[in-house]
């Protein structure tokens, strides 16, 4: 295609919004402000800040060392771009996180599993410890796109703030109070009409 894409440390395409991809990025960033203020109404908005593509198939050599982890971002949004007829496996699992803080969770704490369908998106807080199985059979590709949340205006000034501040930065107003957590969030967002 001649676009100018790299090879991110996990061997997916990276920076998306690099290179050519704002105009579809804007598109998607559309839908999860839609999200955000059906189901998040006392965070704000949410602004899109990274994308790239995976790419799974058997035999990959990352696909066997793929761990469990955290985005770094508030929200994720994956879309399941392609999936071989033949596709197996390359599913992801989401975990309950550790009592301890600094661990990892195990498979134990595995709380739901994701089945990818092509044109279908899932999006879950980006502090959800997760991780991308092992491809079985075939191939499978999403659009992986990373958006933080804006938070309201202070109310006491109208300085933009982020989302979980818990207090104005320009004026010192405390706003933090009753807002909910990014894991109430991802839960509301999974009971959410706009989650089916």
């Amino acid at each position: 295609l001649g676009l100018p894409l790299y090879v991110r440390h996990d061997g997916n395409f990276g920076a998306l919004q690099d290179c050519g991809f704002a105009p579809l990025l804007q598109s998607v960033e559309e839908v999860l402000r839609k999200v955000v203020r059906q189901c998040l109404p006392s965070k704000g908005d949410c602004e899109v800040y990274h994308a790239f593509l995976t790419r799974n198939w058997v035999g990959r050599e990352e696909n066997a060392t793929f761990k469990i982890h955290c985005d770094k971002s508030d929200l994720t949004f994956n879309l399941c771009l392609h999936a071989s007829s033949d596709f197996e496996g390359s599913t992801v699992g989401f975990y309950e996180a550790p009592m301890r803080d600094g661990e990892t969770p195990t498979e134990e704490l595995r709380r739901h599993t994701l089945v990818h369908r092509v044109g279908h998106a899932a999006v879950h807080d980006g502090s959800a410890w997760h991780k991308t199985d092992p491809i079985i059979k075939g191939t499978r590709s999403s659009l992986i796109v990373w958006a933080r949340l804006t938070g309201q205006p202070c109310p006491a000034c109208g300085a933009s703030m982020g989302a979980t501040w818990l207090f104005c930065k320009s004026c010192g107003a405390e706003v933090g109070a009753g807002l909910m957590s990014a894991r109430e969030a991802c839960k509301h967002i999974a009971r959410s009409p706009l989650a089916a």
